[in-house]
């Protein structure tokens, strides 16, 4: 798998703590409990830990996650990991998943695609869906967790 990531969004519900005053953070003008973040982000090996530094320094829980690639759509890679086509629409396929709703979306007009992970209910997206190795092999998201964190002796 060789997709050129270009920029991660997520939404985060029941935030706790008020998010910098950075252009990548917008609050909802209606529920200041919800956060939208956008970076660009090119190293998908580091996204777990951005999401883990989202998720301690929001307090909240992520509800939609989206990778944003550029270049083609990968259909034929996107089938071998079980994505299928939504009926009369081609340019949106669905993995089947238990716990998520998982989608590719393919953006003509701007030569990019959308791979988003949903979860909009009990304890949202978890870390394991910000790792794409779910995608090789079964499907599912049965991963090693692991935690980037710094133990400091004082």
């Amino acid at each position: 798998m060789n997709w050129n990531l270009k920029r991660i969004k997520s939404m985060w519900d029941g935030v706790k703590f008020t998010p910098p005053r950075q252009s990548e953070y917008r609050t909802n003008r209606y529920n200041d409990s919800m956060v939208h973040h956008e970076i660009d982000f090119a190293d998908v090996d580091r996204v777990p830990g951005l999401f883990v530094h989202l998720q301690n320094q929001l307090g909240g829980r992520c509800v939609d996650l989206q990778f944003i690639f550029d270049g083609s759509f990968p259909k034929s890679e996107l089938k071998k990991f079980g994505f299928s086509a939504r009926e009369g629409e081609s340019r949106i396929w669905f993995l089947a998943h238990p716990t998520y709703r998982i989608a590719a979306i393919h953006l003509e007009t701007t030569q990019s695609w959308i791979l988003e992970i949903i979860k909009r209910s009990g304890r949202g997206v978890l870390i394991d869906a910000a790792r794409l190795e779910f995608l090789k092999g079964s499907g599912t998201f049965g991963v090693q967790l692991t935690f980037p964190m710094d133990v400091s002796a004082t």
